[in-house]
């Protein structure tokens, strides 16, 4: 196919906005990229038929995902052929990327009717577009975007990785937003600065030709960004400043939380040979944190070499080990053998001081191809290509746990569930006043898949105002509190580039029992918020795609 020179230019400038997106995501991290990202996306989309549009929208998705999920490439680690690892990582890029493709084809749709919008980029329609329409297009331009970012987050099970806002999850005064509309409020405020730097270099541009030289001039389209901006930071130091008052008249409730990391590779973790050599490990490892008096010890996502099962009423080493040390939380595959079919489970058990098991949960949330096989229950034949031999069944509702000394009602969240607002949320509403993350991020050890997991967790916390316990098996354990912010530790490892490999630490973390109050997230979520902007910009862009069917005199189906 012949690229002419208009579609060359439109392929660079969709690819450098791809580029640059990814630049502002891990493992290079430069957040402060995302604040022009978009432009050339926009710019693209001002100058582009919607058809037209998508397509380049989507080649600077594509390569946006490609890049940030290139620590899909380590299941090759795990004997899993090239083939069908590549064919992953860029079936799932190409999937994320749809959304990247459906907003800017969306966007290019605000200008179809301003006679800017085309294949050629001329001084047609030239005169200064009124700067109420600007600022009007500028504030669809971000809508738009956090509706495409809530569809990609919720259909078809969703992929909620790597929004916009994410990258701002160092920047405490912007994030605390995310108490009102969620991550997506964060997405919104960064795409309207960048809506408002791509007007603004429009607006120049157009001046440039008609006047041949850029003039001094007003530019309310610039304005009205900075100002979402410092009003969004003003909320924020505002929230902060709440949180060290409230804290000084209600002290949170400190909770000593022993994190045990196993940093057991993935190609041992279900070992048979090793198992027993695993038990020990995690055993000394807790018996050594327990000197420090830990009133609760945290093991990561299926930790335990080997199915438990509730029905089993024989006393294991957990029992014993939990009599010794206090309440004990493991990860571990649960097996139900209640019926002819055994059913398994991603289950987190919370044993008592007095080794009894004090409560399960059960993960709602599984991840496709790693936990379970879609179709799979219809064509058994596709089980042999699960993981673990056999596809997990999803956990039903969420389960707060309830220590006694001290009283701290807590949730779990395995794996990637604190990716995934509403699992969060419920929980919270539910009654959870900890968020506690057990997950094995061995799978992608090395890679920067470790730090991206980090950085979405930080606004479950500050959505829901209430703090995170991470505990891994390989990558980040730590701390998050409940204005998002990372404890010193490993605040300072991730400043100096490096993934702290822990083997186990004894944290404080304060919990709000006494002094918490519900957020207008916790209360609402994305129904008032992104929600709507989904079905906006779903309806936007069939709107505009059938409208276009019609113009040409395509028939209707």
């Amino acid at each position: 196919m012949k690229v002419g020179r208009g579609q060359a230019w439109r392929f660079a400038a969709a690819g450098a906005g791809g580029v640059l997106l990814a630049v502002a995501f891990p493992p290079v991290g430069a957040s402060e990229v995302a604040w022009f990202a978009l432009v050339p996306l926009i710019i693209v989309a001002r100058y582009t038929r919607p058809r037209a549009a998508f397509r380049y929208g989507f080649a600077g998705g594509l390569v946006f995902w490609v890049l940030t999920l290139v620590w899909l490439r380590r299941l090759a680690a795990y004997d899993t052929p090239w083939l069908a690892v590549i064919s992953a990582w860029f079936l799932l890029a190409a999937a994320c990327a749809v959304y990247t493709g459906a907003f800017v084809s969306t966007i290019a749709m605000l200008w179809s009717g301003d006679g800017g919008a085309g294949e050629r980029v001329s001084a047609a329609g030239a005169g200064r577009i009124p700067a109420i329409q600007n600022v009007g297009r500028m504030a669809a331009v971000a809508l738009a975007w956090v509706g495409f970012e809530y569809l990609r987050g919720t259909l078809f099970t969703g992929f909620t990785w790597n929004g916009l806002g994410v990258t701002q999850y160092r920047n405490l005064p912007l994030i605390q937003v995310a108490d009102v509309g969620g991550v997506y409020a964060v997405s919104a405020v960064v795409a309207m600065v960048n809506a408002g730097m791509a007007l603004t270099a429009i607006e120049l541009a157009r001046t440039l030709r008609r006047q041949g030289g850029v003039t001094r001039r007003f530019h309310p389209e610039l304005l009205a960004s900075l100002l979402v901006l410092a009003l969004a930071l003003m909320y924020g130091v505002h929230r902060l400043q709440d949180f060290r008052i409230l804290d000084a008249r209600t002290p949170l409730t400190p909770l000593r939380c022993a994190i045990i990391q196993g940093n057991v590779s993935q190609d041992e973790k279900w070992s048979e040979e090793v198992a027993l050599a695993v038990q020990q490990k995690l055993t000394d490892l807790t018996e050594r944190a327990v000197i420090m008096e830990p009133e609760l010890t945290i093991w990561p996502e299926t930790s335990v070499p080997w199915p438990l099962s509730l029905a089993d009423a024989a006393p294991t080493f957990l029992n014993e080990l939990a009599s010794g040390v206090g309440p004990l939380l493991v990860g571990a595959i649960e097996a139900d053998e209640a019926n002819s079919t055994p059913r398994y489970y991603n289950s987190a058990f919370l044993y008592g001081a007095d080794g009894a098991v004090a409560g399960t949960y059960r993960k709602q949330h599984l991840v496709p191809f790693g936990e379970y096989i879609p179709l799979g229950t219809w064509i058994p034949f596709l089980e042999r290509f699960a993981p673990l031999g056999y596809s997990c069944a999803a956990g039903s509702t969420g389960t707060v746990f309830r220590l006694t000394k001290p009283a701290v009602p807590f949730a779990a969240l395995i794996c990637f569930e604190d990716t995934i607002a509403p699992v969060a949320r419920q929980a919270v509403r539910n009654g959870a006043r900890l968020l506690i993350n057990q997950t094995n991020d061995a799978w992608f050890y090395a890679t920067c898949a470790a730090v991206q997991h980090l950085s979405q967790c930080v606004f479950r916390c500050v959505e829901n105002r209430v703090p995170e316990v991470r505990c891994a098996n390989m990558g980040i354990s730590g701390v998050v509190d409940r204005t998002g912010a990372l404890d010193a530790s490993t605040s300072a490892a991730l400043a100096r580039g490096e993934t702290p490999d822990t083997l186990f630490r004894v944290d404080s973390v304060g919990v709000p029992v006494a002094s918490y109050s519900s957020t207008f997230y916790t209360r609402h979520g994305d129904l008032p918020f992104a929600l709507p902007c989904g079905v906006l910009s779903a309806a936007a862009l069939a709107g505009g795609w059938w409208n276009g069917r019609r113009r040409r005199g395509a028939p209707m189906a």
